[in-house]
C-alpha cells in the first residue's frame, strides 16, 4: 500500500475518517440500494416486455440496465475495499471491472437511443462508439495494471495519472453523451408532430445524461452526489418506460 493511503486507512479504522471527510458519506449506502432494487425491478419488467413484444430496442435498454447494475455493484465493491478492507489492489480490479461495464453500457445505451430514433444510421455510429470504448478501457487496464503513479488511492478515490485521466475523458465523455444528444435532437424534430412522444424522448435524454454525470463525479470524493445522479437515471427510465397515469398526463400521452 502506499504511504498516503495506509494513514488514510489507519486513520478511517481508528476514528471512522471518511466520514468526517465526507458527511453525506453515510447515504451512500441507501442509495446504492434504492438503485439496486429500481433497477432490478426494471430489468425483470423489460424481460418480460420482450419476451412478448420481441422489440430489440427493448432489449437494448435491457441490457443497458443490467450493466449499471453491475457497474455499481463493482463501485460498492471497489469502495468498500478501499474504506474497509484495506486492499487497494482489489480495488483497482473492481475499478477496472466497473468501467467494463460502463464501456459495454455506452454501447447498449448508444444502440438503444439509436434503435428507437435512427436505426438506420446506428451501426456506423457504434463503431465509433466502440473505438473509442475500447481505447480509453485500455488506458484504465494499463493504469490500474501498472499501479502509482499511473494509478493510486487518495481520499478513498482511485486517482489516474494526469495525462491518463485527460486521454480517457476525452474519448469517454463523447460517448456519455451521444444517446442525450440523440434523444434531445429527436424531440425537437418531431415536436411539432408528436408532442407527447417529445416529450417522452425529453424525459428519456434527461435520464441518460444523469448516467453519464454520475459516473463523471464517481471521480470526486463525495460519492453521495454520484449515486444521487444513478438514482435518478434508474427513476426516470423505470418511469419512461412504464408510463404510468400520472405520468401521461404529464407529458400528453394518449394512446
Amino acid at each position: 500500500m502506499g504511504i498516503i493511503y495506509s494513514i488514510e486507512f489507519f486513520f478511517n479504522q481508528l476514528t471512522g475518517y471518511v466520514y468526517n471527510r465526507d458527511p453525506s458519506f453515510f447515504l451512500v449506502p441507501y442509495l446504492a440500494l434504492a438503485i439496486l432494487g429500481v433497477t432490478a425491478l426494471s430489468i425483470v419488467k423489460l424481460f418480460k416486455k420482450y419476451q412478448v413484444t420481441h422489440e430489440q430496442s427493448t432489449l437494448s435498454w435491457a441490457f443497458s440496465l443490467l450493466f449499471i447494475e453491475f457497474t455499481l455493484i463493482f463501485l460498492i465493491l471497489e469502495n468498500i475495499s478501499y474504506t474497509t478492507l484495506g486492499q487497494p489492489d482489489f480495488g483497482r480490479l473492481m475499478s477496472t471491472m466497473a468501467f467494463t461495464c460502463v464501456i459495454c453500457g455506452i454501447i447498449t445505451l448508444d444502440n438503444f437511443a439509436l434503435s428507437m430514433t435512427y436505426p438506420k444510421q446506428k451501426n456506423k455510429l457504434l463503431i465509433i462508439v466502440a473505438i473509442l470504448g475500447i481505447i480509453s478501457l485500455l488506458l484504465v487496464i494499463f493504469a490500474n495494471i501498472s499501479g502509482p503513479p499511473y494509478a493510486e488511492v487518495q481520499g478513498f478515490v482511485l486517482k489516474l495519472d494526469i495525462y491518463i485521466t485527460i486521454f480517457v475523458f476525452a474519448f469517454i465523455i463523447p460517448n456519455f453523451f451521444v444517446g442525450p444528444i440523440i434523444f434531445y435532437y429527436f424531440a425537437l424534430m418531431i415536436r411539432e408532430e408528436n408532442r407527447p412522444k417529445s416529450n417522452l424522448s425529453l424525459w428519456m435524454g434527461i435520464g441518460l445524461t444523469c448516467f453519464g454525470l454520475g459516473y463523471v463525479l464517481t471521480y470526486i470524493p463525495i460519492l453521495a452526489i454520484a449515486f444521487s445522479f444513478f438514482l435518478a437515471t434508474t427513476i426516470i427510465m423505470y418511469i419512461c418506460f412504464n408510463i404510468p397515469g400520472w405520468f401521461k398526463n404529464r407529458i400528453g400521452w394518449d394512446s
